[in-house]
């Protein structure tokens, strides 16, 4: 059993690239002559332009929105083109985004002002070009892929969260239509000695430029060595994963998939790990503060997820799913929480609170989801209908999004997500609800 994750990395890398470099048919190309080959390349444009509107909940720790200082409305447009060029057995793709998006926010900065306290623009324009993903991709044989560059790998059965990967935290509420989860700087090697059985190891070599959260402020390699092993129907499977970061202790996760009968399967995804990168407040002889007290920590914590899915004839899909964090925080530490950002309320603190490296505001959630694909005129209409319960405090967050086609080219997505129970509950800071509508047209 690995001690330390420092050496998974390093590990990761020299096995994904042993892997590639000893494909018989890489060898055998060195033998044989080249042959004629044109590469062949497909584009695609979408443009979007979106609307936010949102309403700030009252908090203590937010008293008239000057601490978070969210903003109320955002407008945006952003233009998503996609190159994809194939030759062979290889491939290349490239997606480079483009967007404006104008912040509006209606603050009182406070007066008189704290130290570390800054106050936000009314309106705060940002533009920004960047590849969400380019990544070159080879197939030497049946058995052997490589994928090297920007790119998004997820895996899992759940539609929440899958705790056993540590690359890519997509969670349920933010997986709308048009949701796109930014590339990282991967070396990725599949290799299948059989259909059922997978083994992938991935190394993230580079940084992506992307804004760290504050529980992972600092770029550190990481290595992910991944085994799956499934039946001939690919719809029975269990994945054991092992990683590790530079400076950091490893990660075990797993995750499986049953189906019970037809269109009723059952799930898991977990994780376990020595100490957390997590921020926790504490109570020092200065008062409190937050601090990533887990970090040096031995002991063993866990996060998981169960669930099950129904799908029915008519494509109906239910979802029910549990979600457990040992190491989230509990009601009484969100408590002395509120008493850090009400004493020095400074940006890094309040991004601190409101993200403190958890996967969710707590440590128990239930979750539920319905999906209707394919109904109203002509099947032109999709809606999803999503909930976020806490079990400790009984807030939660329920969200409607509908999505039609205009033609066929364009294709509109709206909904709404809102709070409710208690003030100062885990599901209850920031939005008291949000409203958006996005439109999107593929030239």
């Amino acid at each position: 059993m690995f001690q330390s994750g420092k050496q998974i990395p390093y590990i990761v890398s020299l096995l994904t690239i042993a892997i590639c470099l000893s494909s018989p048919s890489v060898a055998a190309a060195k033998k044989k002559k080249k042959k004629k080959g044109n590469w062949t390349f497909e584009q695609t444009y979408k443009l979007l332009g979106a609307v936010q509107q949102g309403a700030i909940a009252k908090e203590l720790t937010n008293p008239d929105n000057q601490v978070y200082q969210l903003p109320v409305q955002t407008a945006s447009i952003e233009f998503r083109p996609e190159l994809q060029g194939t030759y062979k057995r290889y491939k290349l793709v490239l997606r480079p985004r483009a967007s404006i998006v104008d912040d509006f926010r209606d603050i009182t900065p406070l007066d008189p002002a704290p130290p570390g306290y800054v106050a936000s623009k009314a309106s705060d324009v940002k533009s920004e070009a960047y590849l969400n993903e380019a990544y070159f991709a080879g197939t030497p044989t049946s058995k052997l892929q490589y994928v090297m560059g920007l790119q998004n790998f997820q895996w899992g059965p759940a539609e929440l969260a899958s705790p056993s990967n540590p690359l890519f935290r997509d969670l349920g509420l933010s997986k709308t239509t048009f949701y796109e989860t930014r590339g990282r700087g991967l070396l990725r090697a599949n290799y299948s000695p059989s259909g059922p059985t997978t083994f992938i190891f991935i190394s993230e070599v580079f940084d992506n430029g992307v804004k760290r959260d504050a529980s992972d402020p600092e770029f550190r390699k990481k290595g992910v060595m991944k085994a799956e092993f499934a039946d001939q129907s690919q719809t029975n499977y269990v994945g054991l994963v092992l990683s590790g970061a530079e400076d950091d202790k490893p990660l075990y996760g797993s995750y499986a998939n049953y189906e019970v009968f037809t269109g009723l399967t059952v799930y898991y995804d977990m994780q376990a790990r020595v100490g957390s990168m997590l921020w926790k407040p504490l109570l020092s002889g200065t008062g409190a503060t937050f601090q990533q007290s887990l970090k040096a920590e031995s002991k063993t914590v866990y996060a998981g997820l169960t669930g099950f899915r129904y799908v029915t004839e008519s494509n109906l899909d239910f979802r029910l799913e549990t979600f457990y964090e040992e190491s989230a925080w509990t009601p009484d530490e969100r408590q002395l929480g509120r008493g850090v950002i009400a004493t020095v309320p400074t940006l890094e603190n309040t991004q601190i609170y409101l993200n403190p490296g958890s996967f969710f505001p707590g440590q128990k959630f239930l979750y539920g989801s319905l999906r209707i694909p394919e109904w109203g005129y002509k099947d032109r209409f999709t809606i999803a209908i999503r909930d976020l319960y806490s079990i400790t405090d009984q807030t939660q967050k329920p969200q409607v999004v509908f999505d039609t086609y205009i033609g066929d080219s364009i294709l509109i997505s709206t909904g709404v997500t809102a709070a409710f129970g208690k003030a100062d509950g885990e599901l209850t800071q920031g939005y008291q609800w949000q409203a958006f509508f996005t439109a999107a047209w593929t030239l």
